[in-house]
């Protein structure tokens, strides 16, 4: 089984940082490598259905990913 790195980030979504105080609102962001450089999947704050720190297996396009966390990323990054 594959393993996918998941963290919490700042959202992202522009239209939410207008109506939002900035910082407030975290997605969840996976990505492929533990250096966290290639995203595989987002998942907005508002979504009910996004991993959470209990999880360690997610379904991504149909393929079971073994899940590790990364710390979270406190302030947004140029990436």
């Amino acid at each position: 089984m594959l393993t996918i790195y998941l963290r919490k980030e700042p959202t992202r979504d522009c239209g939410e940082r207008e109506f939002r105080a900035p910082g407030n609102e975290r997605d969840v962001v996976a990505y492929r490598d533990p250096d966290a450089t290639d995203r595989l999947a987002r998942w907005p704050w508002y979504m009910a259905s996004k991993p959470d720190k209990r999880n360690r297996w997610r379904t991504i396009n149909c393929y079971r990913y073994r899940v590790q966390w990364l710390p979270d990323l406190e302030k947004e990054q140029a990436q």
